[in-house]
């Protein structure tokens, strides 16, 4: 039986969890999904630790930058309708006390 190869997670990756986890609690999706999505290659640079791959780092950083910018313009939209709204009017509420 030849001996398995082990391997570490680097700080990226374990970084990179902690983001997916983000994600999954601010977009209610299911964090197994996005781990899945994961691409990982071991270092050139240090034998048995794993890292996340160009590619995925690349298309991460544009979603961010994509879900980021859509943030900000509707936050703009709505703070800038906040000020545009007229005062609505005290509502009235009726309320009736028996007493026996």
């Amino acid at each position: 039986m030849s001996e398995r190869k082990t391997f570490k997670l680097s700080d990226q990756i374990i970084g990179q969890i902690r983001e997916v986890l983000q994600l999954s609690l601010l977009t209610r999706t299911h964090i197994v999904d996005n781990l899945r999505a994961m691409e990982i290659e071991e270092s050139p640079e240090h034998a048995g630790t794993l890292l996340l791959s160009e590619g995925y780092c690349t298309g991460w950083n544009e979603m961010v930058a994509k879900m980021y910018a859509e943030a900000e313009e509707k936050h703009a939209h709505e703070t800038s309708t906040i000020a545009e709204d007229e005062p609505a009017e005290p509502e009235q509420i009726n309320v009736q006390i028996k007493l026996n």
